[in-house]
């Protein structure tokens, strides 16, 4: 009697162990997943984009009107000394390989403070960025956006 009281404990085991498995495979399957963690952005930075941004020639530089590289206004390989009023409400920035470094002024003629950008860089929104270099110059510590007015390409940022 004992030994069959251990089998039929066996078999009883057996069945639901084979019947659980499948129940729980289904609870599983019917759970969604949790999603894939978002990596976070370095030291606080903004995620970049999946690209550079768009539309910008090779070996030039570009500037854009909008955030995240959004209409464009500038794709030149040369330095422009008076950027136009149209141009000047500038929200993005990207050297595309126009120079080892383009140089962002707050005034025309390449004067006040400036920004350094350096090859392949770009800025997708400038309303966070100030021209950074030339302290004691006119619009040093200024913010970029709407305020660029020359760009000349030149050496490395230093």
């Amino acid at each position: 009697m004992k030994r069959f009281r251990r089998i039929w404990i066996g078999a009883f085991i057996a069945v639901a162990a084979m019947t659980a498995a499948p129940a729980a495979g289904a609870l599983a399957a019917s759970t969604p997943a949790a999603p894939a963690a978002a990596h976070p952005a370095a030291h606080g930075t903004a995620l970049k984009p999946a690209g550079n941004p768009a539309g910008c020639g090779t070996a030039h530089f570009c500037s854009y009107k909008q955030g995240n590289g959004g209409s464009i206004c500038y794709n030149t390989p040369n330095s422009i000394s008076s950027w136009s009023t149209a141009c000047r409400t500038v929200d993005s920035v990207y050297n595309n390989g126009a120079a080892a470094a383009v140089r962002l002024y707050y005034n025309t003629g390449y004067g006040g403070a400036w920004y350094c950008l350096g090859n392949g860089k770009y800025l997708l929104h400038m309303t966070a960025n100030t021209f950074n270099q030339g302290s004691g110059r006119a619009g040093y510590g200024q913010p970029m956006a709407n305020h660029v007015k020359s760009s000349g390409l030149g050496g490395a940022c230093s």
